[in-house]
């Protein structure tokens, strides 16, 4: 690590990583959380996981917990007409929600910072 990053991460109080759904991206995961546990982190302590949802029929919540083996994770909802909607007319994101799951996600996000 970058000793930059190393005192940004030892140093606070949560740490956020996002994963998709695939078999590449938890690998990856997987080596970077023991790389950080390696540096003296405690991961388990400060992690929060965010899933990033793509497609329902594919690794689970479930799944990516007992992967990388934590017990603090947030799955975002999938959202991608959205996010393309916005960035055509240039307007943001959360103008163009028409899913309830986003301001839980938020409300939860916020509660695991604080």
């Amino acid at each position: 690590l970058h000793p930059a990053t190393y005192n940004a991460v030892m140093y606070s109080n949560k740490l956020f990583f996002t994963v998709n759904q695939d078999v590449a991206t938890l690998s990856k995961a997987t080596n970077d959380l023991h790389e950080l546990e390696k540096q003296g982190v405690d991961v388990a302590k400060k992690l929060t996981i965010l899933i990033n949802r793509y497609n329902q029929n594919v690794i689970d919540m479930k799944d990516v917990t007992e992967w990388l083996q934590i017990t603090d994770a947030i799955c975002i909802p999938e959202a991608s007409k959205e996010f393309v909607y916005a960035n055509y007319h240039g307007t943001p994101f959360s103008i163009h929600l028409k899913n309830s799951l986003w301001k839980s996600v938020w409300k939860t996000i916020l509660k695991s910072i604080g």
